[in-house]
């Protein structure tokens, strides 16, 4: 049993190549100059898994008839720039709720959003410290219109 009919193969396929597009450039990079990896490129990486596993979810969900939409955290998730250890920016990260995630709620769309990561404001990706995953999953599960 395929977890995405064979008319979604196309989309996945798609997503999934500039998944490993943006892998190989950052192996690519990381070959030439030879260096540990920084913090920084580590959570760019790192992030990768949770976001395809996010995108995949909203797909399924949505082929079983569930009006969902897959929502990058980078979109949603503000954080401080403490790579592998970053601390969100509830103020900033509110602002961004209710600008992406509040329309969709509006019109009756489930956004489905990665845990574990988020962004800088210079839009960076970042993972959340110790505790992020709780903080990204049960934090926003209250969040109403003011």
């Amino acid at each position: 049993m395929n977890l995405l009919e064979p008319q979604r193969h196309a989309a996945a396929n798609d997503y999934l190549a500039e998944v490993i597009a943006h892998l190989q450039n950052a192996c690519t990079a990381l070959s030439a100059l030879r260096s540990d990896i920084s913090a920084q490129t580590s959570d760019s990486l790192v992030a990768l898994g949770e976001r395809v596993s996010a995108w995949a979810l909203a797909c399924y969900l949505q082929q079983l008839g569930t009006y969902a939409e897959f929502v990058r955290a980078e979109n949603v998730i503000v954080t401080d720039s403490n790579f592998g250890n970053a601390a969100p920016d509830i103020a900033a990260a509110r602002k961004q709720c209710e600008q992406s995630l509040l329309p969709l709620l509006d019109r009756g769309i489930v956004p489905i959003v990665a845990g574990y990561s988020g962004a800088d404001l210079q839009g960076r990706s970042t993972t959340l410290g110790r505790g992020g995953s709780d903080y990204s999953n049960h934090h926003w599960s209250g969040f109403r219109r003011k």
